[in-house]
């Protein structure tokens, strides 16, 4: 997976610039963030998580406790559909999510 510092050798440009461009930081001009923007799609750049929640110290996660007392699991039809649109809804905004069943 390439890195900031691959995308700003691709484009000759510094790694702060790639970030900035990224970011729509309005201190790069137009050509330059969409010269990045496309070498990102191009080389399937992916912003990595961990870093990101580091620097902004927010892990854009959500959690949903699901306390299922007739242990009817994920089977149900109105808790299933709920949960689907939760999972549809974060993904749309590039939440990350995880999911872990248990008995309490």
């Amino acid at each position: 997976m390439p890195s900031l510092k691959d995308l700003a050798k691709e484009c000759g440009v510094s790694v702060a610039t790639v970030s900035k461009a990224l970011n729509d930081q309005p201190d790069i001009s137009p050509a330059t963030r969409e010269r990045v923007r496309a070498a990102a799609h191009r080389m399937g750049y992916l912003p990595n998580a961990a870093a990101r929640s580091l620097k902004t110290n927010r892990t854009y996660n959500l959690g949903v406790l699901f306390v299922d007392e007739r242990q009817s699991g994920l089977t149900h039809e109105y808790f299933s559909a709920v949960l689907d649109s939760f999972k549809v809804e974060a993904e749309k905004h590039e939440i990350g999510r995880a999911s872990c069943r248990e008995r309490v």
